[in-house]
């Protein structure tokens, strides 16, 4: 039996966490971002003054530039120059709330904001280690068209029998709880409602995404998801081995063998969708039951993940797991492993759940 690990309170995080989140929903500032240097000058490693003469905005924020070439270069190609991760904490990650854009970092060329100064101190430790980077398309062959085949053979509980799915989950993270409300509509929309309780503060928030967009709803107000918070709900969403499943179409699948992961015996496949890579297992009794990926651990740097589906039960006709446990480095992680309740399959949502606001 693997060790449960202690909760993210070993790290605490969570007074960046809540920092992030009360501003999440907050619009964005008038006052020009970086404390009005040029984001351009900035990227190559020179601090330069901007002036109110060249402008220009992008996802919400207002930059100041040195001169027109300056700002040329920017509009020629705002995300490479602009704050990386439409303004997230780049600590946390792109779903985590807005930074604050004058607490910023330079990496690799590129500019990084921060919720608190103890996020861009953990970033600064080791960059690299809190980005989460698109993985390349395989090339693919004939032996990922029998892969993919063999994959989908091997499942008992066929995943395109269904068309809507949710679930509740509630988490306890050191003296913080964090309630979710999980809806996806096949084949590739999601709605995260979260609940954040912190001591007598609370936080309500939700991230929607569909093929026509993504939007945050905090604070009674919506603003549009950055590109790459939106790309961040879809990666999450193609771990799931329903909707990864679903998704086959357009992946690639890479057959590995026979493994022991999480101590369970699995035969493993390797699905490449969306930029993500995943690397679920298949038990003998045609389940689901793994799944393995870089991801988000405790300490909020990437390192590999280790998901464990448990507790199966039939709801509306679909196999479906009830309990995922999150091992990392063979120890159970208690702030991410979840229990899944209510679970619906086949609901008839709201349509405007997963559409952008009227």
């Amino acid at each position: 039996m693997p060790r449960m690990r202690a909760s993210l309170s070993r790290a605490r995080p969570l007074p960046c966490v809540a920092l992030a989140l009360a501003v999440a929903g907050a619009p964005p500032s008038q006052a020009p971002a970086l404390r009005g240097l040029d984001p351009v000058a900035l990227c190559r490693g020179h601090e330069v003054a901007g002036d109110d003469a060249w402008t220009a905005s992008h996802e919400g924020l207002r930059y100041r530039f040195g001169d027109a070439a300056s700002r040329d270069t920017f509009v020629a190609d705002p995300a490479r120059w602009a704050i990386q991760l439409g303004g997230a904490c780049a600590r946390m990650g792109p779903l985590s709330g807005l930074g604050d854009p004058d607490r910023w970092l330079v990496h690799d060329g590129r500019i990084y904001v921060f919720a608190s100064e103890s996020c861009r101190e953990g970033f600064a430790s080791d960059p690299s280690a809190h980005l989460d980077l698109d993985e390349p398309r395989p090339a693919p062959d004939t032996s990922h068209e029998r892969a993919r085949a063999q994959l989908l053979a091997a499942v008992r509980a066929r995943p395109s029998t269904w068309r809507t799915l949710r679930y509740r989950t509630a988490r306890q993270q050191g003296e913080a709880t964090s309630t979710r409300v999980v809806e996806m509509q096949s084949p590739s929309s999601v709605r995260v409602d979260t609940e954040y309780r912190d001591g007598d503060r609370t936080w309500r928030y939700a991230h929607a995404v569909s093929p026509a967009g993504g939007f945050v709803f905090s604070a009674g107000e919506a603003r549009e998801m950055a590109g790459a918070a939106r790309a961040g709900v879809l990666r999450a969403l193609c771990r799931e081995p329903a909707v990864a499943l679903a998704n086959l179409g357009h992946g690639v699948v890479t057959a590995r063998g026979r493994a022991s992961v999480g101590g369970v015996a699995v035969f493993e496949y390797e699905v490449w969708l969306d930029g993500a890579v995943t690397v679920f297992g298949v038990d003998a009794d045609g389940r689901v039951r793994t799944a393995r990926f870089r991801g988000r651990g405790p300490d909020l740097r990437f390192r590999e993940l280790v998901q464990v589906f448990d507790d199966f039960a039939v709801v509306g006709g679909t196999e479906v797991p009830r309990a995922r446990r999150v091992l990392v480095d063979g120890d159970e992680v208690a702030s991410l492993t979840e229990q899944r309740l209510d679970v619906e399959v086949d609901f008839e949502p709201a349509p405007q759940r997963f559409e952008a606001p009227k």
